[in-house]
């Protein structure tokens, strides 16, 4: 019995997945045709609110049709405080290995959030911080930790199901470089939200990764607009050739030290980790 309910779990999880892979596509083409009769539709809060929508949608969908307990497909268990410090203290660990994947997933594919970056800053910080930084990861996270995760960890142990749903959290991005430390940083947020027995925890890091992203694009010294506000080809990585340059430019010894910081930061991730299960799970703790 118990393998057959395991079976079923990992079958919906990845009949969500196909899912969403068929929904992406066709939602691609038909906002393709419908921005070229309505070009408003290609302004990049309203791309941003689309693509959001072609993921949460068919989750929750999919969600309703399974006759789940809501709690165990999206766990957003209450955290305490001391959580929320955990988890802000992980993220911030967590960030240099995602910089690192970042950079050398950038190498061969170019980097995608540079090349946004121009029509981000086009637009108002507060509508960024509020799209990318807080209400995407919030979509994202009950897909991705939510519902996929959940279910796969019932048909694998927790470990795989956590590596599984941040692959394919990285697929979903569909191009190399997002895929690369999305997967990475997807794995580090399932572990989190494990740990903490809270889905609300994998959001949290989840948003104050992306909002110090959205920030960091904003600052006066960033070069992703000019001075008349509109965005600078060389800095969005737009030019033919501009990401090769800028790949031959990062030395040796730059990754060497982006690699030690990655491999400290994860270092004090897991032990964090540890701090938060055990602040999560106090009597399990004492048992051991």
């Amino acid at each position: 019995m118990h393998d057959k309910s395991a079976e079923l779990s990992a079958k919906r999880a990845g009949n969500l997945f196909f899912l969403l892979v068929v929904v992406q596509i066709a939602g691609v083409l038909v906002y393709g045709i419908a921005g070229f009769f309505l070009p408003g539709l290609y302004e990049f809060a309203v791309s941003t609110v689309y693509s959001q929508a072609l993921m949460l949608v068919p989750t929750l969908l999919a969600a309703a049709c399974s006759h789940l307990d809501r709690r165990q497909v999206f766990p957003l268990r209450r955290i305490r405080p001391v959580q929320i410090v955990l988890a802000l203290l992980m993220t911030v660990a967590a960030f240099p290995l995602g910089s690192l994947l970042n950079t050398l997933s950038s190498l061969p594919a170019g980097n995608t959030a540079e090349q946004m970056s121009g029509e981000i800053v086009r637009c108002p910080m507060w509508e960024m911080v509020l799209l990318i930084g807080l209400a995407g990861p919030f979509c994202e996270e009950l897909v991705f930790r939510g519902y996929l995760f959940q279910n796969l960890k019932r048909g694998n142990r927790m470990v795989p199901a956590a590596v599984l749903s941040g692959l394919l959290f990285g697929l979903l991005h569909l191009n190399f470089n997002q895929f690369v430390y999305a997967a990475g940083l997807g794995i580090l947020f399932a572990l989190a939200a494990e740990a903490g027995g809270s889905l609300w925890i994998s959001i949290l890091m989840h948003q104050a990764f992306n909002t110090a992203e959205v920030w960091m694009m904003y600052l006066p010294g960033n070069n992703a607009r000019s001075a008349g506000g509109a965005a600078d080809p060389a800095a969005t990585g737009t030019l033919a050739g501009t990401d090769v340059v800028r790949a031959l430019t990062i030395s040796p010894a730059d990754l060497l030290l982006s690699a030690f910081l990655a491999a400290a930061g994860l270092a004090v991730f897991f032990l964090l980790l540890k701090q938060l299960r055990k602040n999560a799970y106090p009597e399990t703790e004492k048992e051991k």
